[in-house]
């Protein structure tokens, strides 16, 4: 019964709901951007937090500060293979991460090369 009064009354209103949604989106998004990756890969916000605070806010590749840098640049890393989450990491070590298909020779590989030619 109330379902199909909730229905009613958004067909009746909907244009201020859209109105409203769009502004809210507009005014916050951050935490549109946040809660759209925390559904992505279905975890809480409460653990997201969580892992932030386990890494000390620090990205573990880096080490650059996470709270330090624009949040459309602070991304969940996951296993591909398992859709695990691992932990938050910046833009960068994220990519290229996921350029290197989480390969650990080819990471391996990489930083002999880069050390040899130092």
């Amino acid at each position: 019964m109330r379902s199909e009064y909730n229905k009613a009354y958004y067909q009746k209103h909907k244009e201020q709901f859209v109105v409203r949604a769009r502004e809210y989106r507009k005014n916050n998004k951050a935490v549109v951007s946040l809660r759209a990756r925390l559904k992505r890969y279905n975890i809480s916000e409460e653990f997201y937090y969580h892992l932030l605070k386990e890494q000390d806010h620090k990205c573990p590749g880096c080490g650059c500060s996470l709270s330090e840098i624009p949040p459309r640049h602070v991304h969940i890393d996951h296993c591909h293979s398992t859709d695990k989450v691992r932990g938050i990491m910046c833009h960068y070590c994220n990519t290229a991460l996921g350029s290197l298909k989480d390969n650990t020779t080819t990471l391996a590989s990489l930083i002999r090369y880069v050390e040899k030619h130092r």
